[in-house]
């Protein structure tokens, strides 16, 4: 299993320094996303070999700080059901739109890891 990491990660280094000398256009996006691809295989298998309890724990988290980040939006006043002349949305709708837009990256990262976590813990079931 471990042989099978390693020639992984060894390949990704590879495609990282062919990735550094091209300038950006689709064959750098294309080597990049096939990068994505073997560190998410590398990671499942790395995933493999570990204690479901400790799967789950990670699992845990990354669920758990997924809900903070949806906890952080402001949440609508008292006076917003109210009917107004003006938008009383309009204040924490640009808020929310700036936080969602700052946290974008972190949310597609945890989304995606959570997904990978699953994915372990369903194949250890498997064994």
């Amino acid at each position: 299993m471990t042989d099978e990491v390693d020639a992984t990660l060894a390949e990704v280094l590879q495609l990282s320094q062919q990735i550094a000398d091209l300038p950006a256009g689709p064959t750098r996006a294309a080597l990049e996303a096939q990068r994505d691809e073997l560190r998410a295989r590398a990671r499942l298998r790395a995933d493999a070999t570990r204690p479901v309890a400790t799967l789950e724990a990670e699992l845990e988290s990354v669920t758990a700080q997924l809900e903070a980040m949806t906890e952080v939006a402001i949440k609508p006043a008292l006076n917003e059901s109210y009917k107004m002349v003006t938008d009383p949305a309009a204040y924490r709708r640009r808020i929310n739109e700036s936080i969602a837009d700052n946290a974008a990256d972190r949310r597609r990262a945890l989304e995606r890891r959570r997904a990978e976590l699953l994915e372990a813990l369903e194949a250890q079931g498997d064994r």
